[in-house]
């Protein structure tokens, strides 16, 4: 029963909210939840009455926390997890008790994560799992074993994958799937065989597709589902 978003905004629905916020989903009343980030809110996911927040802040729920942070879905208050990211977070995708996480890091916890990490949702430690992107990731969706990556990237999982890859989420390594993009990817979510994915691409899945499309999630390459965007999706 409730909307949680995060952006750039410092009000909405008539209140005061810092860049993240809580709607009733029924009536688009703003609620009192309000962890007041210090900066951009650029990615949510939420399981099990925990918020968790990704962006360009260092502040949130009253504590220092570097771009990424568990918020108590009650209280609004940062919890005790605490990865500690050393620049920016643009997506977050939780499977299995793991927070798979993308954007423009180069570190975290003190290790060495290249655009890509996974930490344990218990403890907020890195794990040893480590793709290794060669430029932001933007989105991230976890589906069946396959990590679902979008980005700047042009090397993943240590193969040449332009833009979009998937990777195994126990390995990862790279998998064969490639649908290769001409341009940035932004956006991906996967559902019943299919990938779909939104851009800034004309050309993906070995077609002509203009910011949006949709991809066998097996065979990599685009199907006939076409809405044809005039600009990046």
């Amino acid at each position: 029963g409730t909307v949680y978003v995060g952006g750039n905004f410092t009000w909405i629905g008539g209140q005061a909210r810092n860049y993240i916020a809580a709607i009733d989903a029924g009536n688009g009343q703003i609620l009192s939840w309000n962890p007041n980030a210090g900066n951009t809110i650029n990615a949510i996911a939420i399981n099990s009455g925990t918020v968790y927040v990704g962006g360009n802040f260092t502040w949130i729920g009253g504590q220092a926390r570097n771009y990424i942070a568990a918020i108590d879905a009650t209280t609004g208050q940062a919890l005790a997890w605490n990865p500690n990211v050393n620049n920016y977070v643009k997506a977050i995708s939780i499977n299995g008790g793991i927070v798979f996480i993308g954007g423009g890091l180069t570190s975290i916890g003190g290790q060495e994560r290249n655009r890509i990490a996974a930490i344990d949702e218990m403890t907020g430690q890195v794990m040893p799992w480590n793709p290794g992107a060669n430029a932001s990731i933007y989105s991230i969706s976890v589906k069946e074993g396959a990590v679902y990556a979008g980005g700047a990237f042009t090397w993943i999982g240590g193969a040449a994958r332009n833009r979009i890859a998937a990777i195994d989420a126990v390995t990862g390594q790279a998998l064969t799937w490639n649908p290769d993009a001409n341009n940035t990817i932004y956006t991906i979510v996967v559902k019943e065989g299919t990938v779909y994915v939104g851009g800034n691409f004309t050309w993906i899945g070995g077609q002509p597709r203009n910011y949006i499309a949709a991809i066998d999630a097996v065979t990599g390459q685009a199907l006939t589902w076409n809405p044809n965007a005039n600009n990046n999706v």
